[in-house]
């Protein structure tokens, strides 16, 4: 007859629980599931998965952050790209340059700061270094070349900023599918459970 023990453990030496247990823990993740014991009660196994429920949705949390900087700090490399451009239909060789486009708004911005080492980079950096400052405290200038190249490497920025953008989003997508298929499991164990118990009452009955 099948028993369930003081400690609200199965115990999983009969065949019959040895059963209930393979079933209850085949949906965990196989590199998981040998780091469990080979004997685990039932609330400590929903409390573990309740842990790894808590880590899905810290991550899936992390990955939204990410997601969301990251579409923030393209539309601003979008917004200095749309301001060269205003830039470059001033008159005269050096083109006065304004707003988010400025050496000290590209170098204080979130965008720049985060900027991965690369090509990219160097080209923003060449781009503020060139940059001549007036006498008469009038705006930053530009040449039309160095406006050009910077909006070159913004365009490739944004490219790569995308491409990350697309990754992360299809790891956010796999991450809620996994998180589905874990509160998904623990529904079919609370459930399994049930079962189990009102089986092991009905023998003790007979």
């Amino acid at each position: 007859m099948s028993t369930l023990n003081t400690s609200g453990r199965i115990d999983v030496s009969s065949h019959a629980q040895q059963a209930v247990y393979a079933a209850q823990t085949a949906a965990i993740d196989p590199a998981a599931r040998q780091t469990l014991p080979a004997e685990l009660g039932i609330q400590e196994l929903l409390a573990w998965l309740a842990t790894q429920l808590d880590k899905s949705d810290h991550m899936i949390r992390a990955q939204m952050s990410a997601l969301g900087n990251a579409k923030d700090e393209t539309s601003a490399m979008a917004s200095v790209k749309t301001q060269l451009d205003e830039a470059l239909k001033q008159s005269g060789d050096n083109k006065p340059l304004d707003g988010v486009a400025t050496p000290d708004a590209i170098a204080s911005s979130d965008w720049y700061k985060n900027l991965p080492a690369g090509p990219t980079k160097a080209a923003v950096d060449r781009f503020i270094a060139k940059c001549s400052y007036p006498t008469d405290g009038s705006p930053p200038t530009a040449t039309a070349d160095d406006i050009k190249q910077l909006q070159e490497a913004l365009t490739d920025g944004i490219g790569a900023s995308s491409t990350r953008n697309e990754m992360g989003m299809i790891q956010l997508q796999s991450a809620l599918s996994s998180r589905g298929q874990l509160v998904q499991m623990i529904s079919n164990m609370v459930s399994s459970v049930e079962e189990t118990t009102k089986g092991i009452v009905g023998n003790t009955r007979v």
